[in-house]
C-alpha cells in the first residue's frame, strides 16, 4: 500500500525509469492577465485505457475550465462539471496514449482555514496540486515515472545588463525538489499534495552527513529566511535520528509568507509532496509557536506517515488517530526542540501548560473519543461554527495524546529496565523501526502499548494496565496522575482557576475585507449577553485573539445609529493543573 497522501511517508528514491510517463509543464504567465498554463503528458501502452476516462480538479477552480484534450486518435470531447469548488471531467470515449491534455487557470484564493491555493503576482507564483492538477481519478495509486517542469522565465525583472536590483534570483521548484525541471518515481495522488513555486525566492541549502535540506521562501515576512532554515534543517536530522532514519533525499521546504486572520494561529505547518510547507503571518516572528508547529510536522513524516496508531474496524478511523498524529508528535516536537536549547524554560513551560489548559477548559473536555472524532469527520468545514467545533475536537484530542505521552515517559523513567534509553521517545523510535522491518504502517493500539509495557517490565508486561490507561485518558478525557518530576527539576504543578477565551461568535472577515464581520453569535455567549445583536453590522472590532483578560471593544451599526459594546471575552472559570518553573534550578538542569 503506498502511503496516504495527507501523510507522506520519507523512502528512498527508486530507479527512475529512462522515459516518464507522466509530464507536467507549469508556466505562470502575467500578459494580457495573470494566469497559469498547464501542459500534461501521460504515455504508456497504446490500448485505450478506461482508467482514463474520469479525471478531476479539485480547486478552488476560478472561471471558466476550458481544457483540450488529445489522445493518439485525435481530439477528445469530455464533460466538464462542477465538483464542489472544483471541476469534474468525463472523456467521451476511453482514450489511447499518449494523452494531451492542456488549460489555463486563473489565480484562486484559498477559503477560511484553508491551504489550497493559486497566488501570482509580477513576480512570484505559488500553487497547491488540488487547485493546480487535472489528475485521473482511477489511477491515482498507479505509481508512475513524472517529470514535472516549473517554467517561471515571466517573473524575471528586466534589467539593465549588471544592474543589481536587490532582489533575490529567479528560481523554481516543487515540494518535491528545489528546483526548476525534476525527474522522480511518485504516486499522482503524491501531486494532488505537492507545492509548486516560482519567481524571485529567497533560497537556502544545508548539506551534511545528517542529509540534505532545502529552503524556499516566498513573500516578505519580518525574518531572515536563513534563520528558520538552519533550524529547520537541524530539527530535520533530530528528528530523523530519533524516531526515524535518516532521510536520502534532499527535504524541501517552502514558506510562504501570507496575511493570516486574528482568528488564525500565526504558523501553519503540514506535509506536502514529501516536503514540508509552512504558512507564515507576515507580521509574525519566527518564535516558539513557529518552531513548535514545523517540528511537529516533521515529525509526523515518521508518526502518521511511515506508522499509524490506528483502529480500522471503528467509525472515523482517520480521526480518532489524531491523539497519535497531532499529539504524539506535538509531545516529540516539544521535547526535542528543549533538548536542543531551541525552546527556552518558559517556552517549554508554556506549552506544558498550554496542553494542560486544554484539557482542563475545553467545551468539548468531556467527550469521549468516538465522539470528537465524528465531530471533527461530520464537521461541514463551510460552517464556521462546525469549523471552530472541529478545531476544538483536535485540540482536545492533540492533548490527550501529548498527556498520555508524557504518561508513558514517567512509567519509563520510573523503572530500570534492560533498553539504554527507557523514555516516551524510545517508545515511537522502536515503533517506527518495527515498521521498517516489517513493511508495515499500521498498527493497533494493543501493539503500541505493548511496546511500551514490555520497555517497562520486559519479564511480566503490564500491558492491560497500560491499555486501561489509555482508555482512560486518551477515550474518556480524564487527567493521568503525573509526578511533580514529570518534567524535570525546574518544573512543579500546581493548580489554578483559569478561564478560556471565548469571543462570543465567530469573526469571519478574511485579512483584507475592508469591513470587518461576524456569524454564529452564542447567544449564552459573553458577546450577545453584552448587547451584541446577531443583525448588527460591524463597524469596527479590537480584541487580542487568545487573551480573555483584554478587553473586546465592538462598534456597530444599528437602527440609523451607532453603539459600542465592551466586554471580557472570558467564559466560565475552571481549576486547572500548571507548572511553574522552580526558582533556583540553573537552566542546565532543565533537560532529562
Amino acid at each position: 500500500m503506498p502511503p496516504e497522501a495527507d501523510a507522506p511517508a520519507p523512502e528512498a528514491e527508486s530507479a527512475i525509469a529512462t522515459e516518464p510517463s507522466l509530464r507536467l509543464v507549469i508556466t505562470p504567465t502575467l500578459q494580457p492577465t495573470p494566469q497559469v498554463h498547464v501542459a500534461i503528458e501521460l504515455t504508456g501502452p497504446a490500448a485505450p485505457d478506461e482508467t482514463l476516462r474520469n479525471w478531476s480538479l479539485l480547486g478552488p477552480v476560478v472561471g471558466p475550465f476550458t481544457p483540450r484534450l488529445r489522445d493518439a486518435a485525435g481530439e477528445l470531447e469530455a464533460a466538464i462539471e462542477a465538483a464542489g469548488e472544483g471541476v469534474r471531467v468525463t472523456l467521451a470515449r476511453a482514450p489511447s496514449l499518449p494523452l494531451m491534455i492542456e488549460y489555463t487557470l486563473a489565480p484562486a484564493p484559498a477559503g477560511a482555514g484553508q491551504v489550497a491555493r493559486i497566488a501570482l503576482d509580477d513576480t512570484q507564483f505559488f500553487a497547491t496540486g488540488e487547485a493546480l492538477l487535472l489528475l485521473p481519478d482511477d489511477a491515482v495509486d498507479q505509481r508512475r515515472a513524472l517529470s514535472i517542469h516549473v517554467a517561471a522565465d515571466a517573473l524575471a525583472i528586466a534589467t539593465d545588463g549588471d544592474t543589481p536590483t536587490g532582489m533575490p534570483p529567479l528560481r523554481a521548484g516543487t515540494s518535491f525538489a528545489a528546483k526548476a525541471e525534476s525527474e522522480l518515481q511518485a504516486w499522482p495522488f503524491e501531486l494532488r499534495r505537492a507545492v509548486f513555486v516560482g519567481g524571485l525566492l529567497e533560497w537556502a541549502q544545508f548539506d551534511s552527513i545528517s542529509g540534505d535540506d532545502r529552503w524556499l521562501g516566498l513573500r516578505p515576512t519580518r525574518f531572515d529566511h536563513r534563520w528558520p532554515a538552519a533550524e529547520l534543517a537541524a530539527m530535520r536530522a533530530a528528528v530523523d535520528g530519533r524516531i526515524g532514519m535518516p532521510t536520502l533525499d534532499p527535504m524541501v521546504t517552502i514558506l510562504l509568507g501570507t496575511p493570516r486572520s486574528e482568528s488564525e494561529p500565526p504558523f501553519a505547518a503540514e506535509l506536502r509532496g514529501r516536503g514540508l510547507l509552512i504558512l507564515a503571518d507576515q507580521n509574525a516572528l519566527w518564535d516558539a509557536s513557529a518552531r513548535l508547529t514545523s517540528t511537529q510536522a516533521l515529525a509526523a513524516r515518521w508518526l502518521g506517515g511511515r506508522v499509524r496508531v490506528t483502529e480500522p474496524k471503528l467509525d472515523h478511523p482517520g480521526e480518532r488517530s489524531l491523539w497519535f498524529d497531532a499529539g504524539v508528535t506535538r509531545y516529540v516536537a516539544r521535547e526535542l526542540l528543549f533538548e536542543l536549547g531551541l525552546l527556552s524554560d518558559d517556552e517549554y513551560g508554556a506549552e506544558l501548560n498550554r496542553i494542560e489548559f486544554e484539557l482542563a477548559t475545553s467545551p468539548l473536555r468531556d467527550r469521549t473519543l468516538d465522539e470528537l472524532a465524528a465531530i471533527v469527520a461530520t464537521g461541514d468545514p463551510h460552517d464556521p461554527a462546525a469549523r471552530i467545533a472541529a478545531n476544538d475536537a483536535r485540540s482536545v484530542l492533540a492533548a490527550r495524546g501529548s498527556i498520555y505521552l508524557a504518561w508513558l515517559d514517567q512509567e519509563l523513567r520510573n523503572v530500570q529496565s534492560m533498553w539504554a534509553t527507557d523514555d516516551g521517545i524510545e517508545v515511537l523510535r522502536i515503533l517506527v523501526a518495527t515498521a521498517i522491518a516489517k513493511e508495515r504502517r499500521e498498527f493497533g493500539v494493543g501493539e503500541f502499548v505493548h511496546i511500551a509495557a514490555f520497555m517497562a517490565n520486559n519479564e511480566a508486561p503490564r500491558d492491560a494496565s497500560f491499555l486501561a490507561q489509555f482508555e482512560a485518558v486518551v477515550n474518556r478525557g480524564e487527567r493521568p496522575k503525573l509526578g511533580a518530576g514529570s518534567f524535570g527539576e525546574c518544573f512543579r504543578p500546581r493548580q489554578r482557576k483559569l478561564a478560556r477565551f471565548e469571543l462570543g461568535f465567530v469573526d469571519s472577515a478574511a485579512p483584507d475585507d475592508a469591513r470587518p464581520s461576524f456569524s454564529a453569535l452564542d447567544p449564552n455567549g459573553p458577546a450577545a449577553k453584552a448587547g451584541l445583536r446577531a443583525d448588527d453590522s460591524l463597524i469596527s472590532i479590537d480584541y487580542v485573539y487568545g487573551d480573555p483578560d483584554q478587553q473586546v471593544r465592538l462598534r456597530v451599526a444599528r437602527e440609523g445609529g451607532e453603539r459600542t459594546i465592551q466586554y471580557r471575552p472570558a467564559g466560565p472559570s475552571q481549576t486547572a493543573v500548571q507548572w511553574e518553573r522552580v526558582a533556583g534550578v540553573p537552566s542546565e538542569a532543565c533537560v532529562r
